[in-house]
């Protein structure tokens, strides 16, 4: 069983490099006012979704529910 783990650890490993690398490669063929661009849109975006509450939650997700319940039939 634990050759299975690690292999399969390994494996994962692996797969997590290999997207590193490529995520790298394609960086490195932008130029360089490409990849600038590409930074601040990054940090933009996170900047903007970090603390966001998700979009059914609280009380319009409870509003939502009883409204579809009513139109459903239930």
């Amino acid at each position: 069983m634990k050759s299975l783990e690690a292999k399969k650890e390994e494996q994962e490993k692996e797969e997590q490099d290999v997207s590193i690398y490529l995520k790298e490669k394609h960086q490195e063929n932008q130029s360089k006012g490409v990849q600038k661009r590409m930074k601040a849109s990054r940090k933009k975006a996170e900047r903007l979704n970090r603390n966001r509450k998700k979009p059914l939650s609280g009380k319009k997700a409870y509003k939502f529910k009883t409204k579809l319940k009513k139109w459903i039939g239930r």
